[in-house]
């Protein structure tokens, strides 16, 4: 899932792979959702589900439910904006090929928001680091790290 606020209006812009949470996500938002996964192209993807612990993922993990077919998106193909004052993501393991899919709109992100961790695939490996290696040469910088959930806060020093 990934999320956008813009400025001061709340403009609400989501990205939900999941029919259940988008749903939810149509109910509960005034905003935009698009029924994609966010990736580094403009695909048909596996997605496996585990709603119950919010672990659905482009990368196949233990013990989920059942697993379909998602188109995914680079989010540069379809969002066009000028400015977002906070972007929220969380992509259960596909973090770098969401930042990738969204190399022209991270230019306009003041506050980036990521879940990171250890939560790619099978082998549950790190987000951490390629992420991080990846945002610190295009300008961003480390503010804040919550331990319990491995949340990162980052500020664009380009803006």
């Amino acid at each position: 899932e990934v999320y956008f606020l813009f400025d001061k209006k709340i403009n609400y812009i989501g990205f939900e792979p999941s029919k259940i949470e988008y749903k939810c996500l149509l109910k509960n938002t005034n905003g935009k959702i698009y029924e994609l996964a966010c990736s580094d192209n403009n695909n048909t993807k596996i997605i496996y589900h585990k709603s119950d612990t919010a672990d659905n993922s482009l990368y196949e993990v233990k013990d989920y439910s059942h697993k379909s077919k998602i188109n995914c998106c680079r989010i540069d193909d379809i969002l066009m904006t000028d400015k977002i004052k906070i972007c929220k993501i969380d992509t259960e393991g596909a973090e770098i090929e969401t930042r990738i899919g969204m190399e022209k709109t991270l230019k306009k992100i003041e506050y980036l928001i990521i879940d990171l961790g250890f939560e790619k695939g099978l082998k549950n490996e790190s987000t951490i680091v390629p992420v991080m290696n990846y945002l610190f040469p295009r300008k961003f910088k480390l503010l804040e790290m919550h331990n319990e959930r491995f949340t990162f806060l980052f500020k664009n020093a380009s803006l």
